[in-house]
C-alpha cells in the first residue's frame, strides 16, 4: 500500500476478531491509529458505502470513517479507516444483546433520503451464487432438510425481499461490534459488504449468526434471551 500511495503507514498487526478476515492495524505518520481492509466490490459501491456511514456518524452513529482508499498493484482496492476503540465483548450474555439491540435501534430511518441504497437480497427462495446454502441444507440432515423447508415456506411469502429505509448492516454479528471498559458500545465496524436498506425486522439480516453465537453461551439466562430476540426477529420480517 505503502508503495502505490505514499501513505507512509506503518504496521501494527493483524485483526484478531471480525468474521470477514484479513484486517490490519497500521498507524498514520502522525500517531493516528488505523485500520485496513480489502475492499471486495466496486469503487462506486465503496463511495457510497463512505457516504452512508459519513451521514450516520453525524447521527452519532458509532460507524468508522473512511480517511483512504488506495488502487493496489492487482487491480483490487484497500481501504484505510479508523480505528474505533474498544473490543468485541469476550463473553454474550443478556446485557451484551440488550446493548446490541439498541445500536441497531438507532439504525432505523438513516436511508429515507437514500433511495440508490440498495436492498439485500435474502435468498430464501434460492442459494446465492457464491455460497450453495440451500443445496447444503437439503443433503446434510432430515433436520437440516426441514429447516430448508421452513426458509422456503417463508420465502414463498410476500414481499420475500426486504422493504423500507433503515441503515442494514450486512455482517451484524456479535464480533464487529465493539465495547469499551465500561460495557457501553463503542463501535460497530466491517462493513466490508457494503451498506443495505430495510426494516426494523430485516436489520437483523446479518444476525443469524449473531443469535447462534448467543445460544452457545453456556448460562441458561443468555440461551433463553437470545431465542426470544431471535424469534422476534423472524416475527418483524414475516409482517
Amino acid at each position: 500500500m505503502n508503495e502505490c500511495s505514499g501513505l507512509g503507514l506503518g504496521f501494527v498487526g493483524v485483526a484478531e476478531h471480525g468474521d470477514s478476515g484479513g484486517a490490519a492495524y497500521v498507524r498514520w505518520p502522525d500517531g493516528r491509529a488505523g485500520v485496513v481492509t480489502r475492499w471486495p466490490g466496486s469503487r462506486g459501491q465503496l463511495q457510497q458505502t463512505a457516504e452512508v456511514l459519513a451521514f450516520a456518524r453525524s447521527k452519532e452513529l458509532p460507524v468508522p470513517r473512511q480517511e483512504a482508499v488506495v488502487a493496489i498493484d492487482d487491480g483490487s482496492l484497500a481501504v484505510v479507516q479508523e480505528r474505533l476503540d474498544g473490543r468485541p465483548s469476550a463473553r454474550v450474555d443478556a446485557a451484551v444483546i440488550d446493548a446490541t439491540v439498541a445500536v441497531n435501534e438507532r439504525f432505523a430511518g438513516l436511508l429515507a433520503d437514500r433511495p440508490d441504497v440498495p436492498i439485500p437480497p435474502m435468498w430464501l427462495r434460492e442459494s446465492a451464487p457464491v455460497f450453495p446454502r440451500h443445496e447444503l441444507l437439503a443433503t446434510h440432515s432430515d433436520r437440516s432438510r426441514r429447516l430448508l423447508e421452513r426458509i422456503r415456506a417463508i420465502g414463498a411469502l410476500e414481499p420475500h425481499e426486504m422493504t423500507g429505509d433503515d441503515l442494514v448492516h450486512p455482517d451484524f454479528t456479535f464480533r464487529n461490534v465493539l465495547y469499551d471498559c465500561d460495557g457501553h458500545v463503542s463501535g460497530v465496524v466491517d462493513w466490508n459488504w457494503g451498506v443495505g436498506r430495510g426494516t426494523a425486522g430485516s436489520r437483523w439480516y446479518g444476525s443469524v449468526s449473531t443469535c447462534g453465537g448467543a445460544r452457545s453461551d453456556p448460562t441458561a439466562g443468555s440461551t433463553a434471551y437470545s431465542s426470544r430476540r431471535s424469534t422476534g426477529s423472524t416475527r418483524y420480517y414475516r409482517k
